[in-house]
């Protein structure tokens, strides 16, 4: 008589928990949402910056090469970093448009993989979950599927930061002060890339117990600022000559990009709060921190006009669309008078928390590298959104290695329902707009 076969389900049920918690199943659903972007035949609502600046700056560039000027180079607002490097690459593969943007595509998934790899393995369902509400973003994916240098940047952003955060000593010093340069030269506005690196230097000069010279890990700076330097020698300021009209406003109010971060990151940042709220040793939730901020963000929104206005850069993105619809009170738009508060309140329980889970010496860089990356916008009255989305995901991300570092235990289920919003949202706007209008 034959043995009686096992039956199939639980097997199959144990391959798809493993598909749906490996780097497999993010790639996958990645590409997916990228690939009707990605081959989209002619010109649509977001080809524009690839059309007019970036493409023809890299057949520029290759037409003159080796003969670089970064003035003459810059067609864009930001510098030519990632241009000269396709610009090399169409030396090999020709300056189809296709391979270019491939190549923008896969130094995304460069940076989805290099996320993936922070966790450890008994985190693999949490990872796929933290990471999908990125590479599931309408910013993320329309910058991955067409030649712009948003995705690039956010590159070299996560990997500097992942060097200052998680690798120990003079290496992640220095690591992170090259990768901060390359960056910059990518785009000039992540110079503030600096300030954490310096942070990890500082960090080393108080550990007895490091051999060599840690003052002289001070100098892992350098390279940024010499390259920033470069920029600014030839274009006689932060951006091209020819764009500083673009950026800055007269009608612009100051610290309105402030209340617009704040905004989003309550939206994004209230799911990766609540994947902890289940943890029994989670420290009970802060009120001072969130009294605090929520009267920092009620006092940024009295102090800054949040009203639609395409003349004073406050247009492009779905919460200025919203403030069309919905009522203001003295220039002060509904959307941020509920949101910017409730963001700056959520981000000072989140530092809280950071702080009580870890010690300072962990918390304290993700703390500066933040306040930099925000003060950095503050030259720029251009306020888009996909200038905050996919950057303080990347942030949420990283927060959320650092508190399951400290012991921290956290459920996937608020992540995977962002992860389902973020879908929706990029199936209703982004593939809707390339072909159904």
């Amino acid at each position: 008589m034959q043995a009686a076969q096992a039956p199939p389900g639980p097997r199959l049920d144990c391959l798809v928990t493993r598909f749906t918690s490996s780097f497999t199943f993010v790639a996958l659903l990645f590409a997916l949402l990228c690939a009707p972007l990605l081959f989209s035949p002619g010109e649509n609502a977001y080809t524009n910056d690839e059309v007019s600046y970036h493409l023809p700056a890299i057949r520029q560039i290759q037409q003159q090469w080796p003969r670089l000027d970064v003035n003459a180079d810059s067609l864009s607002a930001t510098a030519p970093g990632y241009h000269y490097a396709l610009a090399a690459l169409s030396m090999v593969t020709g300056s189809h448009v296709l391979v270019l943007r491939l190549a923008t595509w896969l130094i995304s998934l460069g940076l989805l993989a290099l996320l993936w790899r922070l966790f450890d393995q008994s985190h693999r369902p949490l990872a796929v979950a933290a990471l999908l509400p990125l590479a599931c973003s309408n910013f993320y994916v329309k910058s991955a599927s067409w030649i712009v240098t948003d995705n690039p940047a956010l590159l070299g952003m996560a990997a500097t930061l992942a060097a200052v955060l998680f690798i120990q000593g003079r290496h992640g010093t220095w690591l992170g002060g090259i990768l901060a340069a390359v960056t910059t030269f990518i785009r000039q506005m992540y110079i503030w890339l600096v300030l954490p690196v310096l942070v990890s230097a500082v960090f080393r000069l108080f550990k007895r117990r490091d051999h060599g010279y840690p003052v002289i890990d001070l100098a892992s700076a350098l390279p940024a600022c010499a390259i920033l330097a470069l920029l600014i020698g030839s274009w006689g300021g932060l951006v091209p000559p020819k764009w500083i009209s673009a950026h800055h406003s007269p009608d612009s109010s100051p610290l309105t990009f402030l209340c617009y971060l704040l905004a989003v990151f309550f939206i994004m940042g209230v799911f990766y709060q609540m994947a902890f709220s289940s943890d029994e040793k989670f420290p009970p939730f802060p009120k001072i921190p969130a009294i605090a901020g929520a009267l920092l963000g009620l006092s940024l929104v009295a102090i800054s006009a949040t009203n639609y206005n395409p003349q004073a850069g406050r247009w492009g993105g779905y919460l200025w669309a919203a403030t069309q619809h919905l009522p203001s009170i003295g220039g002060r738009s509904l959307v941020f008078i509920l949101l910017t508060p409730a963001g700056a309140a959520l981000l000072a329980v989140m530092i809280s928390r950071l702080l009580q889970r870890a010690n300072g010496i962990i918390a304290f860089p993700w703390i500066v590298a933040f306040a930099a990356w925000a003060v950095s916008s503050l030259p720029n009255t251009q306020i888009f959104h996909r200038y905050y989305e996919p950057a303080i995901i990347i942030f949420l991300i990283l927060w959320t290695l650092l508190m399951l570092r400290a012991g921290a235990v956290a459920r996937p289920a608020w992540l995977r329902l962002l992860s389902v919003i973020q879908i929706l949202v990029t199936l209703a706007t982004a593939h809707y707009r390339v072909y159904f209008t």
